[in-house]
């Protein structure tokens, strides 16, 4: 009687199988999170970016004085900005803080709202002369491009008369998405 050559794996085969395997799934987890990371704060610096355009808008719509204020973690909030009374009208829309996972937000210095008119521009209540920036980072400055660090952070500008862009501000002067 013959013997026929069984079929399958011994069970060396298949520890080692198992074992290149899991190496392989730690060394793609490692580098998932900074993706994930970058996810959050591009998620993050496109919610800003709508909550801005969202009080331009408003402001246009109503004929009226409309604020946008953010928080330094990136929730912020719209509010009509009635007779100059410091943004406690009416709340248009909201986002809450930390929505989009752990942001940081950092404001231009001096500034405490981006108040657009009835024409869509800023207004000099806003306190900040010139362009107004919104920094978003993954936990800080420090972790970004930038200054080193492995993240991809974000800003958005203001600009006087009520432009706003989301733009990176390590990529190459001759891109598009550069910020000025």
């Amino acid at each position: 009687m013959r013997m026929g050559r069984s079929r399958g794996f011994t069970l060396i085969e298949l520890v080692i199988a198992v074992a290149i395997s899991a190496i392989l799934l730690s060394l793609g987890a490692a580098g998932m999170s900074g993706t994930v990371r970058n996810g959050r704060i591009r998620t993050a610096a496109d919610a800003l970016q709508a909550g801005v355009q969202t009080a331009r808008m408003e402001a246009i719509k109503t004929n009226s004085q409309v604020c946008f204020q953010a928080d330094a973690t990136g929730g912020w909030v719209v509010r009509y900005n009635d007779a100059g009374d410091g943004c406690g009208g009416a709340q248009v829309q909201a986002r809450p803080a930390g929505e989009s996972g752990a942001v940081v937000v950092a404001v231009s210095p001096g500034l405490e709202a981006i108040i657009f008119n009835g024409l869509g521009l800023r207004t000099q209540t806003s306190r900040a002369a010139g362009e107004v920036h919104l920094d978003v980072y993954g936990s800080g400055a420090s972790d970004c491009q930038a200054a080193g660090g492995q993240d991809r952070c974000l800003r958005v500008t203001v600009s006087a008369i009520g432009d706003i862009r989301l733009c990176d501000p390590v990529v190459a002067d001759t891109s598009p998405v550069r910020c000025p």
